[in-house]
């Protein structure tokens, strides 16, 4: 796999590969694979990212309170933690207290946009905000985030997408078993 650029602008897809036993999703920038993010189970939260720059696990915490730790491979610590609020807004923590705001833009979450310190955009990805969440592009944003972190945080921002697309399709399920019963 190359590396993602570092440089502002630069536009990455997201791609859901089909005939995998697992959710699978592919980064390209322009026609190469810069990152590849892929459940371990049909069902779970643990997911493996991996690109030229590393290989990370991630996995959602808790019930309610639902913080994603990130962890390089095979450490038992954590590299870094997403905390969200209720609304789908929170913060990245990495190791050695780098900090990075998420926003989501709109109500479905098919916009998140995540700063820097200084309120500089990092990245940016937007989605058709559809259930299956079949492709997804990342903009890099003006910030001076280098390209390890860059992939890490793209990385990060699908696997928080599926999930909260699986989640507002649970939550949906619901409420239209409780009206029809």
């Amino acid at each position: 796999m190359k590396t993602i650029p570092d440089k502002p602008g630069t536009v990455l897809q997201w791609q859901r590969l089909k005939g995998t036993s697992c959710i699978t999703y592919e980064l390209y920038h322009e026609n190469d694979p810069v990152a590849r993010l892929y459940w371990t189970k049909p069902l779970g939260s643990l997911a493996i990212g991996e690109s030229a720059n590393g290989k990370w696990t991630f996995k959602r915490i808790g019930f309610f309170a639902t913080p994603v730790s990130i962890r390089k491979e095979d450490a038992v610590s954590d590299f870094g933690l997403f905390n969200p609020n209720w609304k789908g807004d929170g913060y990245v923590t990495l190791e050695g207290g780098k900090t990075f705001y998420w926003k989501s833009n709109s109500f479905w979450k098919s916009n998140v946009i995540l700063t820097d310190d200084a309120g500089n955009a990092v990245l940016t990805m937007n989605h058709n905000g559809t259930a299956s969440l079949e492709m997804a592009q990342i903009i890099t944003g003006s910030s001076k985030t280098d390209s390890a972190t860059l992939t890490l945080l793209a990385i990060l921002a699908i696997y928080v997408g599926v999930l909260a697309m699986q989640d507002d399709g649970a939550s949906l399920a619901a409420i239209i078993a409780a009206v029809i019963s």
